[in-house]
This record gives structure tokens, sequence and C-alpha cells, in this order.
């Protein structure tokens, strides 16, 4: 691992067992790009993709719902 994580694990983990909260930050961290992903790919359909998408207008209007 590098050396921030090391550190972000070893202040999570002080006062409990080591390899559960090694686990629950890898989850909570796989969680985290996991959403921001979904993110991306929304706003990416709803710009190019959506049936709306050849209307003019702002593309922030165009993320939103």
């Amino acid at each position: 691992m590098t050396p921030l994580l090391d550190r972000i694990t070893f202040v999570v983990s002080v006062g409990a067992d080591t390899s559960l909260a090694v686990v629950s930050f890898t989850a909570a961290f796989c969680i985290l790009v996991l959403w921001m992903a979904y993110l991306v790919v929304l706003a990416v359909h709803r710009i190019f993709f959506s049936p709306n998408a050849h209307i003019p207008g702002p593309k922030l209007a165009a993320l939103t719902s």
C-alpha cells in the first residue's frame, strides 16, 4: 500500500482489530469509487445519449434531472 493509505489505515485501526479496519476502509473506498463512476456514466449518458441530447441549451441543465 502507499504510505498515505498506511497512515489512514493506522488511524482507523487504533484500538481495534487491524484486519477489520482495513476491510471496512477498503469496502468504503470501493463503494465511493463505484458511486463516482456511476455519476460519471450518468452524466455522459445525459449529455450525449439522452433522447433530449439534441436540444440546444446549457450542459449543466442537461445534467440535472
